[in-house]
């Protein structure tokens, strides 16, 4: 069962289109309802430099290798990257991110944004990020 700070692999849903999906990375970032998780989105594809829009949004998970991904990844912050599906759609189950990182202040400002107030969701996750 999927629970708060691990990945898994989950099929996602590309935005205004249903009929279009991708297997992808998650990190799971919420797991207090019983038949949902809410999701962030992971990529190896790392932010330009300098920065679009959403590469500002992008966080590095610098223990990549340890938390059991192939390549370099970073969490996508943005709100149009944070799903809730049902614990059925976390497919495989990749690592777990070590929460005992600096904080991104950025990144968790994005998150109560999002409506993450939990002091599990921002106060030990984004520790993480």
């Amino acid at each position: 069962m999927p629970q708060f700070g691990e990945l898994y692999t989950a099929i996602v849903y590309f935005q205004g289109n249903a009929d279009n999906a991708k297997s992808r990375p998650v990190l799971v970032v919420d797991d207090t309802e019983e038949k949902l998780i809410t999701i962030a989105e992971v990529t190896s594809k790392e932010p330009k430099y300098p920065p679009k829009y959403f590469d500002n949004f992008k966080v590095e998970i610098s223990d990549w290798e340890i938390a059991g991904l192939k390549y370099p990844s970073w969490v996508k912050c943005y709100k149009g990257n944070v799903h809730r599906i049902s614990r059925d759609r976390a497919l495989k189950y990749i690592g777990t991110v070590d929460s005992r990182l600096p904080v991104h202040h950025t990144i968790q400002a994005q998150f109560l944004q999002l409506g993450f107030n939990t002091s599990k969701s921002v106060g030990i996750l984004f520790n993480r990020c």
